[in-house]
């Protein structure tokens, strides 16, 4: 059941994904990063490294302070402050 005949062999040599799409479309408009890495847990990050969606400045919506001491906001009913 399913023997040899099962085999399947490809024609041309096999390419990753990535290869594949920088052939196509060349490697100055594809870029790759490095994902999320899977962790248990709540993992530190760079404070330095996020941008505030509201105001385009460095830290979070919730944060203040400076980028390398940030403080969190107290939660009130209203929301962050």
């Amino acid at each position: 059941q399913g023997g040899g005949s099962a085999t399947v062999r490809p024609a041309a040599p096999v390419v990753s994904p990535l290869e594949g799409l920088r052939g196509a479309l060349g490697p100055d408009r594809v870029r790759y990063r490095l994902g999320a890495q899977v962790a248990e847990g709540v993992q530190p990050f760079a404070p330095d490294r996020i941008t505030n969606p509201v105001t385009g400045g460095p830290g979070c919506a919730r944060c203040s302070g400076t980028p390398t001491a940030p403080r969190c906001a107290p939660r009130t009913a209203s929301g962050p402050r």
